[in-house]
């Protein structure tokens, strides 16, 4: 999925908790995010209660669909969007509770000495929802839908539809036919390295393509 497919899609599925995102999708809007957030904290330097409203505008049209599609990667890899929802609530949770207890103790009360524990807690929060939205796409179905890369580009579909038509009923000439078997066979490897499809998938089309099968 291309960086601009990935914001139109963001947008477009901005409270749709089901069905699974790629990381493709996930990584390119999570960027555009970034991007669209300078502007944002510039706006904000500027004393304005119109400039107040378009930031806080602006930051909620990121923050909607950014969760939405938190959600969907976590489906993707083949886990429940409820895992997303227990490490918000502990990496937050253990600085609301912190604070709760500092706010108004001493300097020498014994509460800021749970200031690592807290702060670490967070930090494995964070790296545990940064390493599950690393991880691949589960190949094929699973239980939260198709694989993404699939349903979007219907790359795999286009294939075999080819391979079913062609060289029976088409008959081109031999010039164009190596050409077009050559196109097919570097597109069928192409899928393969991104995987798109399984090795299986792979020798399967690679046949057809060919004329093996």
């Amino acid at each position: 999925m291309t960086f601009v497919d990935a914001i139109k899609s963001g947008f477009k599925n901005c409270f749709k908790y089901s069905g699974r995102a790629s990381r493709s999708e996930y990584w390119y809007f999570y960027l555009f995010g970034i991007l669209v957030n300078f502007p944002i904290k510039l706006l904000e330097q500027v004393e304005h209660e119109l400039v107040l409203i378009l930031s806080i505008v602006l930051a909620i049209l990121i923050f909607v669909p950014t969760i939405s599609l938190q959600v969907r990667r976590y489906h993707d890899a083949g886990l429940s969007g409820k895992w997303f929802l227990l490490l918000i609530l502990i990496g937050l949770g253990v600085w609301v509770v912190y604070f709760w207890f500092a706010e108004g103790a001493s300097a020498y009360s014994s509460v800021y000495d749970f200031y690592p524990i807290v702060a670490i807690t967070s930090i494995v929060c964070f790296l545990a929802n940064f390493i599950i939205s690393c991880r691949r796409s589960d190949p094929g179905d699973n239980k939260y839908g198709p694989n993404p890369l699939l349903a979007v580009s219907e790359e795999l579909e286009e294939v075999y539809q080819e391979n079913e038509v062609y060289p029976a009923e088409s008959e081109p000439s031999e010039p164009k036919a190596k050409t077009d078997t050559e196109a097919t066979l570097a597109e069928i490897e192409d899928m393969y390295k991104r995987s798109v499809i399984t090795k299986t998938e792979r020798d399967k089309l690679r046949k057809k393509a060919l004329g093996l099968d």
